[in-house]
């Protein structure tokens, strides 16, 4: 089966036959392949790649039309993926030795050696954070599993202290009437954070991984939600009250989601 491939940058929303002040998002980069087939398709990969498909004769503008009325489809799959948090950034032989990212740094992780103590520091959720590093309880050593669970509950109770107060100051910022009904914390592998249509917010314990401005960013996303429960332009324009520089901080939030899959 011959194939041909080509990759277009769209210039602007004005190509595609929407006025330029509509409030309309460009489309990203997207990837044409043609072969022997008599349809027109969109993949969107889990790397945020857009490929389109096409039969090796249809006019190009067809092409590009086609794609320009899927653009809403495109932008909201886009942004999915983008909302989604990372995988656990452990494996079966994960322990003294490697890294665990916090707010952005990698902190070495350190076992303390049977009898060690660390002046003015208390192990009670058997992790601290000490002299730029994680310091793990010596009981722990060796033993990967436990090492992972002792990381996941000291993140959870972090998560605990900073993200409520991360939300109560953007309510402080921009007015109470951007606070969420109920704000919950759960250890999500598949979302950084969602928002309920009554205003309940979820929030990933995995955000403490990222740096503040990116955790910042996705409470921002889930606040504008309380505004407008969908993706559409009125959603993006809460989204550029909250949080001006969004796109940047998105494509940060995908790098982030990739290296912390990586491991």
């Amino acid at each position: 089966m011959s194939t041909q491939a080509d990759l277009f940058r769209q210039a602007g929303p004005a190509e595609h036959g929407f006025p330029a002040d509509a409030g309309v998002r460009p489309l990203p980069a997207w990837e044409l392949v043609r072969s022997k087939r008599r349809t027109l398709a969109i993949h969107i990969r889990q790397d945020g790649h857009v490929q389109v498909r096409a039969p090796l004769r249809l006019p190009r503008r067809d092409i590009e039309d086609f794609v320009a009325s899927r653009a809403d489809w495109i932008h909201r799959h886009l942004d999915e993926i983008a909302a989604r948090g990372p995988r656990p950034q452990w494996h079966e032989g994960w322990g003294d030795g490697r890294s665990w990212w916090h707010e952005g740094e990698a902190l070495p992780v350190r076992c303390l050696a049977p009898g060690q103590r660390l002046p003015g520091v208390s192990l009670r959720t058997r992790v601290a954070l000490h002299d730029g590093g994680l310091w793990v309880s010596a009981a722990l050593a060796g033993d990967s599993a436990a090492i992972a669970d002792a990381l996941l509950r000291w993140q959870s109770a972090r998560a605990a202290e900073v993200l409520p107060a991360s939300v109560d100051a953007l309510v402080a910022r921009f007015g109470e009437d951007w606070r969420p009904s109920d704000l919950r914390l759960r250890h999500m592998r598949s979302r950084w954070g969602s928002c309920s249509r009554d205003g309940r917010m979820t929030l990933s314990t995995q955000l403490m991984h990222v740096p503040p401005a990116c955790r910042d960013y996705v409470i921002c996303h889930e606040m504008s939600h309380l505004r407008e429960f969908n993706h559409g332009p009125r959603f993006y324009a809460w989204q550029e009250h909250l949080c001006p520089d969004w796109r940047a901080r998105r494509d940060d939030m995908k790098q982030w989601a990739e290296r912390l899959r990586g491991g």
